[in-house]
C-alpha cells in the first residue's frame, strides 16, 4: 500500500511538473544553437535534479542506512516501479533502464551472499544517474557545456561534451519515434 501511495504521489508530481522541468537552461542551450543531442544530457541532469527525491521514495532495497536491524534486500516489485518512473522522467532509453537493471541485479546478488545491514549498498556508492561523485560539478555548470565531439548517424548519435577545462561526459543516443533518447552516459574528469 505504502509503495502504490508512493507511486501515485509521484505520478502526479511528474504529470504537474513535467514540462516546467525543463526549467531556466533550455533557452541558453537553443540561444546558443547547442545541437538537439546536448540539450538533451543536459536534459537528463536538470530534470533528474528537480525529480531525484520524488524518485527515490521507490528506493528499491528493503532496510535502509542507519538501520542496522533489517538487512539489506533487493525489491523486484520497487524495482519495476522505479524504472517505470524513472522511464516516464528521464529521457532514457530501455538500453539505458537494461543497464541499470544489470547493476541492482549484481548488487541484489551480492546482498544475498554477504547479508549487509548497513552503509552504502556495496557497488552502489555513488548516484546512479548522475554516474559521479559530485554531481554539482554538472548541475551547477549546465551554461557552460560545450559540444567537443558529435558524431551522428541516422538513427544514434555519440558526443563529447565538456564542462570546463575538466569534466567531459560521453553519451551514446539513440532515435526513437523521433527523439532522442540516453543510452548510455559516462561523465568523467580529465
Amino acid at each position: 500500500m505504502k509503495t502504490a501511495i508512493s507511486l501515485f504521489f509521484l505520478i502526479a508530481a511528474n504529470i504537474c511538473g513535467f514540462n516546467n522541468s525543463i526549467g531556466k537552461h533550455s533557452n541558453y542551450f537553443q540561444q546558443n544553437n547547442l545541437p538537439l543531442q546536448a540539450r538533451v544530457v543536459a536534459e537528463i541532469y536538470k530534470r533528474y535534479d528537480l525529480k531525484k527525491s520524488s524518485l527515490n521514495h521507490l528506493y528499491p532495497f528493503d532496510g535502509h542506512p542507519g538501520d542496522s536491524t533489517e538487512r539489506y534486500k533487493l525489491d523486484q516489485n520497487k524495482l519495476k516501479l522505479y524504472f517505470k518512473s524513472l522511464k516516464n522522467t528521464l529521457p532514457v532509453s530501455d538500453i539505458f533502464i537494461s543497464d541499470l537493471n544489470q547493476i541492482y541485479q549484481d548488487a541484489g546478488i551480492q546482498l544475498s551472499r554477504t547479508k549487509q545491514y548497513d552503509g552504502p549498498i556495496d557497488g552502489l556508492e555513488y548516484d546512479l544517474i548522475y554516474k559521479i561523485q559530485e554531481p554539482d560539478d554538472i548541475i551547477n555548470h549546465l551554461n557552460e557545456m560545450k559540444v567537443i565531439t558529435i558524431r551522428n548517424k541516422s538513427k544514434s548519435s555519440f558526443i563529447v561534451l565538456g564542462i570546463g577545462k575538466h569534466l567531459r561526459i560521453n553519451t551514446y543516443l539513440s532515435r526513437y519515434n523521433n527523439t532522442w533518447l540516453i543510452d548510455h552516459l559516462t561523465p568523467y574528469y580529465l
